[in-house]
């Protein structure tokens, strides 16, 4: 809505984009609203960000547009290769930012795979959806699970938010970043073994019948030599983390639950 977009941004120095629909199940229930809401209202953000003269436009965009590669670390530079519906709309929005903002300086933010606690769970997301399923049903199911991913944890993601937001030079104007960790790296199989072994009495079934064509290992040099960026969560303090919150709050128990999932809620608002 240009009203609501407007009146958020004027007067305001910085912007951070969050909006979207995430993950490519959810962007997968209906691809009309998917590219309104992933890459129309990209548009409507960088000419109001330009209209009102605004600092700094920070774009939030994923490491999944690298998607399908060989087992070569990537980075910022490295050909992309998105397979699917969300993954495009973050390279078609990067795009249109980096060509289309004149007083305003871009950011993007290519975030690894988040996982940990957050005020709205999510279970959607392999670390977290592992870990669940680790605690209430005492086994956890791989399909595939050779493919690489990177990961970071929420409260890692929003410190790199914060820290290009608040960076009192102008090197990160125009810069493209992966946010997350050389040492957080791993293969979905190597992930389900740290989540068993952290949790400990969990039975893992892994199905490598079906393999997922999204494959990636991501270098982050570029943002720690940048902005001296270094995240403080590894998986296993997410998962003693999760399994803690999980414990403590019986509504997080329902796993089932369509709000901790992007695609399950988004289906019943669709």
């Amino acid at each position: 809505n240009i009203r609501d977009v407007t009146s958020a941004v004027k007067g305001v120095n910085n912007v951070i984009a969050l909006a979207a629909i995430v993950g490519d199940p959810a962007c997968g229930l209906n691809a009309e609203e998917t590219l309104n809401l992933n890459y129309e209202s990209t548009k409507l953000i960088v000419e109001a960000c330009d209209f009102y003269g605004i600092d700094r436009l920070v774009f939030a965009s994923s490491c999944s547009v690298y998607g399908a590669s060989d087992n070569k670390i990537l980075n910022e530079t490295s050909p992309i290769n998105p397979v699917s519906l969300y993954a495009r709309t973050r390279v078609f929005s990067e795009d249109y930012i980096l060509n289309n903002c004149r007083n305003v300086q871009p950011i993007i933010l290519r975030l690894a795979t988040v996982f940990g606690y957050s005020p709205r769970q999510r279970y959607d997301l392999v670390i977290n959806t592992l870990t669940a399923h680790g605690i209430i049903n005492g086994k956890i199911n791989i399909t595939g699970g050779s493919q690489w991913r990177p990961f970071i944890h929420c409260k890692d993601a929003a410190k790199a938010f914060f820290q290009v937001s608040t960076e009192k030079s102008n090197k990160v104007y125009k810069e493209i970043f992966n946010v997350g960790s050389d040492d957080l790296n791993f293969t979905i199989n190597q992930i389900s073994d740290i989540v068993a072994e952290t949790l400990g009495d969990v039975v893992v079934h892994k199905d490598e019948s079906v393999q997922d064509i999204r494959n990636y290992r991501v270098s982050f040099d570029k943002i720690k030599n940048y902005i001296n960026y270094l995240p403080e969560y590894d998986v296993r303090t997410g998962v003693l983390e999760l399994m803690r919150e999980i414990q403590l709050d019986e509504q997080l128990k329902s796993i089932s639950n369509p709000i901790f999932s992007n695609v399950e809620y988004l289906k019943n608002k669709f």
